[in-house]
C-alpha cells in the first residue's frame, strides 16, 4: 500500500547535545548515534522510545606504516607499544553496553566473524607498551592522531591519547577533524 508518511526532512546536526535537546523538544522525531555520555538523558525522556541492537559496525584504529606526519609510527615498536596500550575492554565497559570490545578485524556481528578470529590481536599489557618504550627509547616520539569530531571519535581519541601518555610516550597529539 501507499505508505503513511508524507513527506520527510533530514536536518545534519553535528552536536550531539543539540540534536538530543531536538529530540526532547519534538523538533525531531529521530536520532541515531547517541553516545555512552547521553545515555541516561536520553532513556528519561517519557515522549521517547531507546532502541539499541548490536549493528556490523566497526570502528577501529588505523595506524600508518610510512609517510606519517610525525615519521613515529614508521618504526615497528611503535605501533606494537601502541597495541598493547589500549584496553579496549576498559573503554568498552564505559560505554553502558553500547560498544563490544574485539580483536579481529571482522566485528562479532560481520559476516564472516569467528570466535577463532580474536586470537590474532595482542590484547591490552600497559607493562608491555611500557616496556617496548623504555628499552627501545621511545618516550620521545612523537604520536598525531587524526579524528573525527562526531559522535564518540573525540571521545575514543582522548581514551588513545591518555593510554599512550600513560604508556610513556612523551607527547600525543589530537587534531580533530570535520565529519
Amino acid at each position: 500500500g501507499a505508505p503513511f508518511i508524507k513527506n520527510v526532512h533530514v536536518d545534519i546536526v553535528p552536536e550531539i547535545s543539540t540534536a538530543i535537546a531536538k529530540l526532547e523538544t519534538g523538533e525531531s522525531d529521530w536520532f541515531e548515534g547517541i553516545t555512552a555520555e547521553h545515555l541516561s538523558r536520553v532513556k528519561n525522556m517519557s515522549n521517547v522510545t531507546l532502541v539499541s541492537e548490536l549493528s556490523g559496525r566497526v570502528t577501529y584504529l588505523g595506524v600508518r606504516t610510512n609517510s606519517s606526519k610525525t615519521g613515529s609510527t614508521e618504526i615497528p615498536e611503535v605501533r606494537e607499544a601502541i597495541a598493547y596500550a589500549l584496553d579496549k575492554p576498559g573503554f568498552v565497559a564505559t560505554q553502558n553496553g553500547l560498544a563490544v570490545a574485539s580483536d579481529s578485524l571482522v566485528g562479532p556481528k560481520v559476516f564472516g566473524y569467528t570466535d577463532n578470529s580474536e586470537t590474532y590481536g595482542t590484547g591490552f599489557n600497559m607493562e608491555k607498551a611500557q616496556q617496548i618504550i623504555t628499552d627501545n627509547n621511545l618516550a620521545d616520539k612523537t604520536i598525531h592522531i587524526l579524528a573525527s569530531n562526531s559522535s564518540f571519535y573525540p571521545e575514543i581519541a582522548e581514551f588513545v591519547q591518555a593510554s599512550l601518555l600513560e604508556a610513556g610516550f612523551e607527547t600525543v597529539e589530537i587534531e580533530m577533524m570535520e565529519w
